[in-house]
């Protein structure tokens, strides 16, 4: 069987197949053996979190792929039909894709108002009646400007301290960024981790990463509490998750912060300043100055489609090397340093700039960035242990925080770059 049959064979997941007759085409064998290694890996890659039905016997059950064996199937299971395939199904595919969702801001807006947006609606007009919301068919326009780029005083990727709008030349401020990922959504008891990371110096260039093992699907870092070369951080800004957990943010993570500090000293009580960084959110913009309507760096909406209560602003802080700029919504959410709105916007923009891998400015701000990076190679190393060990065990918290205790040569470098 050929590379293009064997990803015809695989996309029979959107129908019913017994899963001894998927091994066999998909491994080109006529009759079940146990597996090697390689075929192994193989099937893990295809089969893993894969919903099967068993059929033989009084009563039917569903179940999800946990791993593969060497062992061969033991009962008579089906994959269960419509399943989302998540793999290429043709070398095509990359290609394709973005051809067809890449355009540009004035394209998208030319979609956007073909839409009959009245009659999408109208199924949900006496509920928009109700709340006094109105659908209209038009763009709305709001206004912008434009960030000047930071200073970086004639140093690469270095911020100068008077970037973060402290008055006081002895106020050590602490950029915090901080990031939860999950387990798959088959897999309900593997561990979350959580991710922090912190600078360690007053450009914000050099930062120290925590991994915590929490229990699976928390979405709060429950143990923030650690201490590094017995320094007081005059200021902690940090990232968080998403609308509806705003306050259950503010009562565990920033509450935790100050538990944590209080822990050094119980005189210490540093200023926070607590934003919350959305990438998932359906507001698009167009600039109506340019011909491709493509946003220029630094662009910064602060009104019209705004919160009303809640201060929020929409940052342009990297060009898109294909269609057009997705802006990220900053929401604040405590500010204790009194940092105006100007003041905000332009840490936020400039700590864009100091991204190690990227010599350009980046969409997210750095400290976030890399505890995205430190929780991916803290799952990396999950899913290690777990492929050493039987594929099928999970691995509890207890054990994950054991692993992901890091050596002091390791967790005092930027180890996840």
């Amino acid at each position: 069987m050929g590379e293009k049959d064997e990803e015809s064979f695989s996309s029979q997941f959107n129908k019913t197949v017994l899963v001894s007759e998927f091994i066999k085409g998909y491994l080109n064998i006529q009759v079940l053996r146990p597996f090697d290694p390689d075929e192994i890996l193989k099937l893990n890659k295809v089969l893993s979190g894969v919903r099967v039905r068993a059929d033989n016997g009084k009563y039917k059950r569903n179940h999800t792929i946990r791993g593969i064996t060497e062992e061969t199937c033991s009962k008579i299971c089906k994959i269960s039909p419509g399943q989302l395939y998540p793999k290429l199904l043709n070398k095509e595919e990359p290609s394709v894709l973005p051809d067809a969702t890449c355009m540009t801001g004035k394209e998208r807006m030319l979609n956007v108002q073909e839409v009959r947006l009245n009659e999408l609606y109208i199924g949900s007009k006496p509920t928009f009646d109700k709340f006094g919301v109105v659908v209209g068919d038009k763009v709305r326009e709001v206004t912008a400007r434009i960030l000047p780029l930071p200073d970086m005083g004639g140093r690469n990727s270095y911020l100068c301290k008077e970037i973060y709008g402290l008055n006081e030349s002895s106020t050590v401020t602490m950029v915090i960024g901080a990031y939860v990922t999950h387990p798959k959504n088959w897999d309900k008891s593997s561990p979350s981790i959580a991710a922090v990371v912190a600078s360690m110096d007053c450009g914000a260039t050099k930062y120290k990463a925590l991994l915590c093992p929490q229990p699976p699907g928390t979405e709060f870092i429950t143990d923030l509490f650690t201490t590094t070369k017995g320094e007081q951080p005059g200021g902690l800004i940090r990232d968080g998750v998403a609308d509806s957990e705003f306050k259950k943010l503010l009562d565990t993570e920033v509450a935790s912060i100050y538990k944590a500090c209080c822990s050094l000293d119980d005189n210490y009580h540093p200023k926070i300043t607590c934003v919350v960084v959305q990438k998932r959110h359906h507001t698009r913009f167009s600039s109506l100055d340019t011909e491709d309507g493509k946003l220029q760096l630094g662009t910064v909406v602060e009104n019209d489609v705004c919160h009303s209560r809640m201060p929020d602003f929409y940052l342009c802080s990297a060009n898109a090397t294909q269609g057009y700029a997705k802006l990220n919504r900053h929401v604040v959410l405590w500010n204790d340093n009194d940092l105006t709105a100007d003041q905000l916007q332009e840490i936020t923009y400039s700590l864009c700039h100091v991204y190690a891998r990227c010599n350009t400015s980046v969409s997210l701000v750095t400290p976030v960035y890399y505890s995205h990076l430190a929780a991916a190679r803290g799952r990396e190393y999950l899913e290690g242990y777990m492929a050493d060990i039987d594929s099928s065990t999970s691995v509890t918290v207890k054990q994950a925080r054991a692993l992901l205790d890091l050596p002091p040569n390791i967790a005092n470098t930027m180890f996840f770059l």
